[in-house]
């Protein structure tokens, strides 16, 4: 028989669906987030501005969801990868797991670096937090802080890429239950 402490750590058999809106909540953001940030830095400066804006509050946003998803996390262990997944395929998808929350956390936080290096208020809309005020870098190092948001842009899209190729491989090629396990009702 089982205590009641070793059945509250034990690992689910499936996604919640906490776990489930999580997930597509931080996907859709994230995704809003590349397809509208890029070229952000281009606008004309009374676009810019408005822009701006709705890129802080998508990004706020994001860190909220992901911060949230961590403390989920720890709380709720993730079922096991599927024993269907081979060796390298579970080591694949754990490193890109991981790759891309790293790469969320240094993205919004360069992205806070580089709005304290701009000349037009940087204010998240919705949160009214201006990241243009903290002040948190010297604007000489605007270039180089804007190279380092744009290359990890490019690695988060490439990670992105690769998990969304590996969902639609398990799906139509393998037919395995990789992707159902994080669709609702899967």
């Amino acid at each position: 028989m089982m205590s009641e402490g070793a059945a509250s750590t034990a690992r689910p058999l499936r996604y919640s669906a906490v776990d489930k809106w999580l997930h597509w909540l931080v996907a859709i953001n994230l995704g809003a987030l590349l397809i509208f940030g890029n070229g952000l830095a281009d606008l004309p400066d009374v676009e810019k501005a408005v822009e701006y804006g709705h890129h802080g509050w998508s990004a706020t946003t994001l860190l909220i969801l992901v911060v949230i998803r961590l403390v989920w996390r720890l709380i709720h262990p993730a079922p096991e990868l599927s024993a269907e997944l081979s060796a390298w395929q579970r080591t694949g998808a754990r490193v890109i797991h991981r790759s891309l929350y790293v790469l969320i956390f240094a993205q919004i936080g360069l992205g806070i670096a580089l709005a304290s290096t701009v000349e037009q208020p940087f204010v998240a809309s919705l949160y009214q937090i201006d990241y243009g005020a903290l002040n948190l870098i010297a604007d000489h190092w605007h270039r180089v802080l804007g190279v380092a948001h744009a290359t990890v842009y490019w690695l988060i899209v490439t990670c992105l890429a690769a998990h969304v190729l590996a969902a639609v491989k398990h799906a139509a090629v393998d037919r395995d239950s990789t992707l159902r396990r994080m669709l609702p009702g899967g």
